[in-house]
């Protein structure tokens, strides 16, 4: 028996560490190429004052982990946020009534992070299309809120690691809903293209716990295993990698079209 168990630690273990192994392989094909000049990028985002910034995400959760830190740190300097939710996730788990105790998960990280609004489209989730209707919806939350900066997931150039249906769709809708709509700047998240990084590393606290907040998707299915694992003690919280080489310990990465 206890070879066994050894047998099993040992793999897990192995395990572990081919993960760790095959994300930062895929994390350093999607760094910048010029690191100091996405610093610059970054820093020039958050220089923005007295404005809306609106990310458009598939589920709750997914403003927290891709882009929460940068989030956090627009609405200290003054900034509205506004986060759109297109599904109430409630295919992500067993649990009764999920969607709902999703939405409020998402509610209890929202202040954590200080986002001002969340607005919940309860489109289906795992069948999301980049439909008229959903187009339609984020459309009319944008003339609503008047966004001058929109984040939302790179659909055309998408990240190497868990490619989700829901996300992709999320993200084609949201720069259809945006044709038109004149100086309106957009940083795309999950993306194998990055040209920005904004330091987080203020935010870095907040977001560990925000993803905390998420506890429906603490353990069970691959996406929280993946949660769990790259959310451990001080490792960058979600989507966060460090970038040492031009100081910066936290950063969240775009694609600025």
């Amino acid at each position: 028996m206890l070879i066994l168990l050894a047998s099993i630690a040992f793999a897990v273990i192995l395990l572990l560490i081919s993960l760790n192994v095959v994300f930062s392989y895929f994390s350093y094909l999607s760094k910048p190429k010029d690191l100091q000049a996405a610093k610059k990028k970054g820093e020039d985002l958050l220089d923005l004052r007295k404005s809306t910034v609106m990310m458009v995400g598939a589920h709750p959760d997914d403003a927290d982990w891709y882009v929460g830190g940068a989030l956090s740190l627009l609405h200290e300097k003054g900034n509205r946020v506004v986060v759109v939710v297109a599904t109430s996730g409630e295919k992500g788990g067993n649990a009764a009534n999920l969607g709902r105790i999703r939405e409020n998960e998402q509610l209890k990280a929202a202040k954590i992070m200080g986002y001002d609004k969340v607005e919940f489209l309860r489109f289906p989730d795992g069948n999301l299309k980049a439909s008229e209707r959903l187009v339609g919806k984020i459309k009319d939350l944008l003339d609503k809120y008047k966004p001058s900066v929109v984040f939302t997931f790179d659909a055309v150039k998408e990240g190497y690691i868990y490619r989700h249906p829901d996300h992709k769709a999320s993200g084609e809708a949201t720069l259809e809903a945006l044709k038109g709509k004149g100086g309106v700047k957009t940083y795309l998240f999950h993306s194998t293209s990055n040209d920005v990084i904004v330091d987080i590393t203020a935010a870095q606290d907040s977001k560990i716990k925000a993803l905390a907040a998420h506890k429906s998707q603490g353990v069970g299915r691959s996406s929280r295993y993946r949660r769990l694992f790259f959310s451990v003690g001080r490792r960058p919280a979600g989507s966060a990698q460090d970038f040492q080489r031009v100081g910066i310990r936290y950063g969240e990465m775009f694609r600025k079209l």
